[in-house]
């Protein structure tokens, strides 16, 4: 009847168009949710995948500032070694490449075409007696060192005991009756130094590397320092003695002075305070005492300090002290200054802005061994720290070797292959858009990272790395040229300075 209740072949029909546009809306909002998440997914694969591929942290014993963390590198070892077992020249080139990604792989030919040899330095170095200093280029340096002739009748850290590996595999590397190096000729290095096995507390040899230093055009030397009565495992005394003597002859030569804060022993937010206390009322008004200003448009110039292995203290200890509202903050107090926390880790990224820190370096030299480390994760960094408004300091070095300490890590190992991994590791610095620097290192021997003048040298069968066919100064020079290619950026007039050196007879 018209009118009346549809019959049932309407209805079923009626529920089937239903149920074909009740599909058909599903079908396309699953497309769209799909291409969606797909594209997310694509931009953003790399942060997922570190967040589960880094290692956690633990806490370990004896962090020094020389050694990558123990507990990182056990993890990134074995990682490594289920990948190849031995480390060549091939495996190196690898790691500058810094990845498979065709972009980058271009990127990084042409970085390597520009550093074919030593020509490097003279088609660049128009000029050699003139040279850029830049306050926005850092070097650490280590004043750790010493011989018997200045040193009591002992040798420290020349004879620097060959650490035991963590993989039973590894235990034939390791020659349990042969604990320490025997200097001179028997050093904890893999490179011999042009100086010989010399002593940090000879003012002769602070002089020479603090000129050193200044003709490699880095204006702010980054000291490792021990509070007093503190010090690293292998030395006898604090590195706070010759602190006085290094500002002294820093001041002369006209760079500046920065400290690269050691984990010590009861290193917490309270000891922290206090050895800033200590630091301010002794050196603060030295006027190599290095100090800049926060940002462009701060008016106060505050110190700067990189704090080692400073992820060993949780966020909430540093946030007493970097924040406004902490209960020991040193904001606005004589206390106040830009402190940098060691990047290691992915995650550390979230920890060092949570701590209040004012800004990050990676210090590790070694290319693809930590998140921090990787070239190709500097510029995200960079980005990161601007959005943030943090410092980054993309940590650079020379290369990495320290199998006369850790025999059984040479997977660790960088090869200098004469100055073309310095020039990649600056080439990526640069490209990060990094307003600071930081070279891994003048003087840290043990590990192979210093540009410090090496020479040849044999002992036995055995023949220590040098830079030849080079000179034994090449990476002064080689820095010299790369810290003018920063002077000539915009906008760092002020970092920098020219000088005219004589030439030494």
């Amino acid at each position: 009847m018209f009118g009346g209740f549809p019959s049932l072949r309407t209805r079923r029909r009626r529920c089937w168009i239903r149920f074909k546009r009740s599909l058909l809306f599903l079908s396309f909002t699953t497309v769209v949710f799909i291409v969606v998440i797909g594209f997310f997914l694509f931009f953003n694969h790399y942060y997922f995948r570190m967040i589960f591929q880094q290692p956690t942290r633990l806490n370990r014993k004896g962090s020094r500032a020389q050694y990558y963390p123990d507990n990182i590198l056990q993890k990134i070892q074995i990682a490594n070694e289920a990948n190849f077992e031995t480390v060549t020249e091939r495996e190196n080139i690898r790691y500058i490449q810094g990845d498979s990604k065709p972009t980058l792989l271009k990127e990084t030919k042409v970085i390597r075409d520009d550093q074919t040899d030593s020509e490097v330095i003279r088609d660049d170095q128009t000029d050699s007696q003139n040279i850029s200093i830049s306050t926005d280029v850092h070097i650490f340096y280590y004043g750790w060192y010493g011989n018997p002739s200045y040193d009591d009748g002992k040798w420290i850290h020349w004879n620097h005991r060959v650490l035991p590996p963590w993989n039973k595999k590894d235990i034939k590397k390791y020659n349990q009756n042969r604990n320490k190096h025997s200097p001179p000729d028997d050093i904890g290095a893999n490179f011999y130094p042009q100086l010989g096995p010399y002593s940090s507390r000879n003012h002769e040899v602070i002089r020479y590397h603090v000129e050193m230093i200044r003709r490699s055009g880095c204006g702010v030397l980054v000291y490792s320092w021990y509070p007093p009565s503190s010090n690293d495992d292998q030395s006898f005394s604090s590195s706070d003695e010759l602190l006085p003597s290094l500002l002294d002859i820093a001041e002369e030569v006209n760079i500046k002075v920065a400290l690269h804060v050691e984990p010590f022993i009861g290193r917490n937010a309270s000891t922290f305070r206090l050895a800033l206390e200590y630091v301010v009322r002794r050196f603060g008004n030295h006027s190599a005492f290095y100090k800049r200003k926060k940002s462009p448009f701060s008016i106060k110039e505050l110190p700067v300090y990189y704090i080692y292995d400073s992820y060993n203290l949780p966020s909430v200890e540093w946030q007493s002290l970097f924040s406004t509202r902490g209960d020991k903050s040193i904001r606005d107090t004589e206390l106040d200054g830009i402190f940098l926390g060691l990047l290691v880790e992915f995650k550390h990224r979230t920890e060092i802005k949570r701590s209040k820190f004012d800004g990050f370096y990676t210090y590790f030299a070694s290319n693809g061994f930590t998140h921090g480390s990787s070239w190709k994760n500097w510029k995200t960094l960079s980005t990161f720290a601007n959005k943030n408004s943090l410092i980054f300091s993309p940590s650079i070095g020379p290369g990495y070797k320290d199998t006369r300490i850790r025999p059984w890590n040479a997977v660790n190992t960088r090869y200098r292959r004469k100055g073309r991994y310095y020039g990649a590791a600056w080439k990526f610095a640069l490209n990060s858009g990094a307003k600071m620097f930081s070279i891994t290192s003048f003087n840290e021997w043990h590990e192979g990272t210093q540009i410090e003048p090496a020479v040849p040298k044999t002992l036995g069968n055995y023949s220590y790395d040098n830079y030849e066919p080079n000179e034994p100064d090449y990476y002064l020079d080689l820095t010299s040229i790369w810290v003018k290619k920063v002077c000539k950026e915009s906008g760092r007039e002020s970092s920098c300075l020219s000088k005219y050196i004589e030439e030494e007879k």
